[in-house]
């Protein structure tokens, strides 16, 4: 499981990429995400994310954000993501 930060956005969509690219290759049939600490998304984050979940696809990965907190459910269930990308909410 890899545990992402407490933000994801435009400042720093590489480097959580990098590190997420990184996780999925070494990833064998599921790639969960800890999303415990994630309290910060904006556009460049929300795009990483669904491009992570295509990338997981095309590779025949699951991919699935876990324990995601309240304030980023609602946010993810008004723009329709959470059947994509979110197995529970904390």
């Amino acid at each position: 499981m890899y545990s992402i930060g407490e933000s994801i956005s435009v400042f720093n969509c590489i480097d959580v990429q990098e590190e997420l690219l990184t996780y999925v290759d070494d990833c064998n049939k599921q790639c969960q995400i800890d999303a415990t600490l994630l309290t910060d998304i904006d556009a460049a984050g929300l795009q990483l994310l669904i491009s992570m979940k295509k990338y997981c696809d095309r590779k025949n990965l699951s991919f699935e954000m876990v324990n995601l907190q309240e304030q980023l459910f609602t946010l993810f269930t008004k723009l329709s993501l959470e059947t994509m990308l979110i197995k529970g909410k904390s």
